[in-house]
């Protein structure tokens, strides 16, 4: 997707992890970014679980659904989205250590193997 983000900050702590980036002409930086801007995406990577319960809502029963969370954020700006309100910061996160995330899920389903379960990646960012 061409010229979605018109900046891209990569952590100096992965840098090295990032063999090739094709930004499509976006200026990319090493270091966070100073700005919010629904046109900047960070790349770093993410130190706590991927993959977890769903915090729920009060005054409602859970419905046990289960969240895996790779990215925070999104570039687009649909006036219908609950994420606008939702997240204090414009700048998408995108976490360059996702395949910790997909061993979360396998052992997680590895060891719950009778149920069926709900599955989604929409929770902090528009999948």
């Amino acid at each position: 997707m061409e010229g979605i983000f018109r900046e891209i900050y990569i952590d100096p702590s992965i840098r090295d992890k990032v063999k090739s980036l094709n930004p499509h002409g976006a200026r990319v930086l090493t270091g966070s970014p100073e700005r919010d801007g629904k046109d900047i995406l960070f790349i770093t990577s993410y130190k706590g679980n991927f993959f977890k319960p769903c915090p729920g809502t009060k005054k409602y029963i859970c419905c046990k659904y289960k969240v895996f969370n790779v990215f925070v954020g999104c570039p687009y700006d649909c006036t219908y989205c609950i994420l606008q309100g939702y997240l204090d910061h414009l700048t998408t996160y995108f976490y360059i250590n996702f395949e910790k995330g997909f061993e979360e899920v396998e052992r997680f389903l590895n060891e719950n193997r009778n149920h069926i379960y709900r599955i989604g990646t929409g929770e902090l960012g528009d999948s």
